[in-house]
């Protein structure tokens, strides 16, 4: 009998060992190290959009719907002249009008016309020539994705020699042999909203955009700087052997 069981404990001692390898094998790494690194960059906004309008009001459906078509069509055919302005939306919607009684009294049409380019003074040309025609709303000055992209790239390269850089003094300074990268996260940081360069009347005023207010202070060509942040966000493990 004793030596039956004795026997079984000898079988069994393989398995034991293997589950002792297995949990010495997932053991979690130790000498671990977070950090983060970022780089950024001014650059110029390389691209403007402006956004413009016409609305009137009446009591002939028809008629309103005639007069915002002719400013349509005339200011489209301003726009087609200058091949470096795109038109990147051209809309029109109509509400009704009431009274202060809550009753019906008429209708409000209004057309909308957004312009793009990157020919900052092109563009500008452009609001001018529609002065009389439309109002303008809003002008925003952002970047353009094929910039941003350029510039991520450029400083996510950055970024990366800044980690190396940063890695590489830790474990030095820490008397390790080597480190072994657990995360590496790279993202950009920067804030993608544009910053408004120039903003016109609003459309509850009416009032249209003059060609001197226009050229006024260059308002068209202010079209201010961004910063673009790229951050590396690390976890390494400093090795010892």
């Amino acid at each position: 009998m004793k030596l039956k069981a004795f026997s079984l404990a000898l079988l069994t001692l393989p398995f034991s060992t293997a589950i002792l390898a297995e949990n010495v094998a997932s053991a979690p790494p130790t000498n671990i190290v977070s950090f983060s690194t970022e780089v950024e960059k001014n650059i110029e906004r390389d691209l403007l959009n402006v956004r413009l309008f016409y609305q009137v009001e009446g009591k002939n459906l028809s008629e309103l719907n005639q007069t915002i078509s002719e400013r349509l069509n005339k200011a489209v055919g301003i726009v087609k002249g200058q091949s470096a302005v795109e038109i990147k939306g051209n809309y029109r919607n109509t509400t009704i009008r009431y009274d202060n009684e809550g009753k019906k009294n008429g209708w409000i049409a209004r057309a909308t016309l957004v312009l793009e380019s990157q020919d900052f003074q092109a563009l500008s040309n452009v609001v001018v020539s529609l002065d009389g025609v439309l109002a303008v709303e809003d002008v925003n000055a952002t970047l353009s994705s094929e910039k941003l992209m350029g510039v991520e790239n450029e400083l996510t390269q950055q970024a990366i020699e800044k980690f190396k850089n940063k890695a590489t003094l830790i474990q030095n300074s820490l008397q390790m042999k080597s480190y072994r990268i657990l995360d590496l996260d790279i993202s950009s940081v920067n804030e993608p909203a544009p910053i408004r360069a120039y903003a016109a009347p609003r459309a509850a005023k009416m009032t249209m955009l003059s060609a001197e207010a226009a050229n006024a202070d260059n308002a068209f060509l202010e079209n201010g700087k961004e910063t673009v942040r790229v951050r590396a966000n690390a976890r390494i493990e400093l090795l010892k052997d």
